[in-house]
């Protein structure tokens, strides 16, 4: 009979945390994530207000996580960029 114990050293726990790249988000998950309303993920997919990658599957509209990730990287400010040390 198989153990079924994992050491805390194997990485089955960790890769249930771990997300990857490549998982899609609807718009309505984007839309929380972002805290914007899904009207304005559209706004901006239209007017190419911001560059966040859309993928197209079937009619429905998808974001990659790792896209999500940098549009959000890409925004971050941080308060000392600007302060000279």
């Amino acid at each position: 009979m198989p153990n079924k114990h994992t050491c805390s050293g194997d990485t089955e726990s960790n890769k249930e945390s771990t997300v990857s790249p490549d998982k899609l988000y609807s718009t309505q998950e984007v839309a929380k994530i972002l805290g914007v309303s899904p009207d304005t993920l559209y706004c901006w997919k239209c007017n190419g207000t911001y560059d966040l990658p859309v993928k197209k599957v079937g009619r429905l509209n998808k974001y990659r996580h790792a896209d999500i990730m940098d549009f959000l990287n890409s925004r971050t400010v941080n308060k000392y960029n600007n302060k000279e040390l």
